[in-house]
């Protein structure tokens, strides 16, 4: 069963609650008990008389139709998955309240067993001691952490006390993004800069590249800008 469970948190590539109230009363969960067990086997505890258990698990859908398609995927699972029943229930969008309040119903003990959060929060949650490692569990289910792109592993391997990717896991990544970049040659011949498709084919794209080039277009001067992009996280 435990197989089972760790496959399944993989599946739906979210992170798992700590075990246990915090015995707060609200406002952010600073302190929960240490988050060292896994969910109950089937043998009692959270499962019904029978064995049953029930995974409460929670995204965070920008509308209704990726909602359903959430809960179809959860309906899909729980008819794989042998004494597990999944209950999908939709979080709001409305962006930082989401993790608030996340965060409170982790302090209550209400939340949900599994749950997803933007990938930096990761940091947040973990220091708070309000997610599980889920290391132990996922060796002994045969998880290899380079079955996943390198970049949002980095986040959710981070060790509290070093603050470097290590041995920890709190997670994993429910998709990654994919994101553009567009090249304007015609300003980079302008300003005489080097071509970034000829230093990237020639291995000699460093930083230190980037910077000559994007301040000589810069220097071109009025609106012209040698790079920008939005203050999202997920481009730089």
């Amino acid at each position: 069963m435990l197989r089972k469970l760790v496959l399944l948190f993989a599946a739906l590539s979210l992170v798992l609650a700590a075990c246990g109230d915090s015995g707060d009363d609200g406002g952010e969960a600073t302190t929960a008990p240490p988050a060292t067990e896994a969910p109950d086997d089937g043998d009692g505890g959270d499962g019904d008389a029978g064995g049953e258990i029930e995974l409460r698990w929670m995204t965070r859908p920008d509308n209704p139709e990726e909602a359903a398609v959430y809960a179809e995927i959860s309906d899909s699972l729980e008819g794989q998955l042998d004494g597990i029943t999944l209950a999908y229930e939709p979080g709001d969008n409305e962006g930082a309240g989401y993790q608030q309040k996340l965060l409170t119903n982790l302090s209550a003990g209400t939340a949900p067993d599994v749950f997803w959060v933007p990938g930096t929060d990761i940091a947040d949650f973990a220091s708070k001691n309000v997610i599980l490692d889920l290391r132990e569990f996922a060796d002994a289910s045969g998880h290899n952490d380079a079955d996943f792109y390198p970049g949002p592993m980095g986040h959710l391997t981070t060790e509290l006390d070093t603050g470097q990717p290590g041995n920890a896991l709190w997670g994993l990544p429910r998709d990654v993004s994919t994101f553009g970049l567009y090249v304007n040659l015609d300003l980079i011949a302008e300003a005489g800069v080097a071509n970034p498709l000829d230093l990237e084919a020639s291995g000699d794209w460093t930083w230190d590249a980037f910077t000559d080039v994007i301040t000589g277009v810069g220097a071109l001067g009025g609106e012209i800008k040698g790079y920008g992009q939005s203050a999202l996280w997920g481009p730089y």
